[in-house]
């Protein structure tokens, strides 16, 4: 979570000095910024400079789509991968808990994958559908089998 919400409770409960530190984080450490000489803030990093410039990077186009999802009874936050082959994602139950099936996309063609405990295999167009089961929130994690 980041630190900003998190201050703002900490301001709703009247203690200034958690607020004032996590501010100081999410400026100084987190999102780092410096004052041009006409006194404009830039981002130290050039996060979304580079990404808008340069894109994401290469691999997140090779990593399985979460393709079909029942709308509104799961509710897909975000999706991420580090290696170009796996992706982890962040889901959230909509409406009752229950198992769901997810359908996926762009997976090697007849590769296994695993979700959780469930494996399937992919078919000749790189799709497979598996099941989790999702309490409030589910960090999934869509691995292929070695």
């Amino acid at each position: 979570m980041s630190a900003s919400p998190v201050a703002s409770v900490a301001t709703e409960f009247g203690d200034g000095k958690i607020r004032d530190e996590l501010m100081r984080q999410t400026d100084e450490e987190r999102y780092p910024v410096y004052e041009t000489r006409k006194g404009a803030l830039k981002s130290a990093k050039s996060n979304w400079t580079s990404m808008i410039k340069n894109g994401p990077p290469e691999h997140c186009f090779s990593v399985p789509v979460l393709d079909e999802v029942p709308f509104p009874d799961v509710l897909a936050r975000k999706a991420y991968s580090l290696d170009g082959e796996s992706v982890g994602r962040m889901l959230y139950n909509g409406r009752t808990t229950e198992t769901s099936m997810l359908g996926f996309k762009n997976m090697k063609a007849r590769r296994a994958y695993t979700l959780g405990e469930e494996t399937a295999l992919a078919d000749h167009k790189g799709k497979a559908r598996l099941s989790v089961n999702i309490d409030t929130r589910a960090a999934i994690s869509l691995r292929p089998v070695d």
